[in-house]
């Protein structure tokens, strides 16, 4: 600040955010240096930034845990300048409101979903079943309609009689002269 003196005192303009006789006290200026707070001013003090719920700090200007609540176990943290909850194992989402699959559920062939409060499931990948997707999946029962089913590369495969072709053995192939109209070849759709 600015001090002088007058009749034999020490007299001292200060600037916006010091106060006291020589200047020497911090003082809180609403929106300046007090974030989320109200200011008191306090004598012979540095005045105080009271702080807001859910914040903290001598500025009021970093937040805190009071008021954020995580559910089944979770904590509350500050990470990157705001509250987050750390889930118990079992449970994840914001605010740990989500069951998640427990560690010794095993999906070894794929993913463990949440069914329902009290179920795991694995979903699978393509190529495997079972309730752990540990299991290759094998062929069921007409996958191929007329034709036989191999296991070809960990997969189901279609190996169809001469009079069918597709994937799954569905269409038929024309045979001398068979399914023909005006001299073209029409394979048509077997629907057994």
């Amino acid at each position: 600040g600015q001090c002088t003196i007058i009749s034999n005192e020490i007299k001292c303009i200060c600037p916006s955010l010091l106060k006291g006789k020589l200047c020497e006290l911090n003082k809180c200026v609403q929106d300046v240096n007090c974030f989320d707070g109200v200011c008191q001013s306090r004598d012979q003090e540095d005045d105080l930034c009271k702080c807001n719920n859910n914040w903290t700090g001598t500025h009021c200007n970093m937040p805190n845990c009071d008021g954020y609540k995580c559910l089944n176990g979770g904590e509350c943290e500050i990470l990157n300048g705001r509250p987050n909850c750390a889930c118990v194992q079992g449970f994840k989402g914001e605010i740990c409101q989500y069951k998640s699959c427990v560690q010794d559920f095993n999906c070894f062939q794929g993913e463990c979903l949440i069914k329902s409060e009290a179920d795991d499931i694995c979903y699978c990948s393509p190529k495997f079943e079972g309730s752990e997707c540990k299991d290759v999946k094998k062929c069921t029962e007409n996958a191929c309609g007329p034709g036989n089913c191999f296991i070809n590369n960990d997969a189901p495969f279609c190996y169809c009689p001469i009079t069918y072709k597709g994937e799954h053995c569905e269409f038929t192939k024309c045979l001398q002269h068979n399914n023909c109209l005006h001299g073209i070849c029409n394979a048509v759709q077997n629907n057994n």
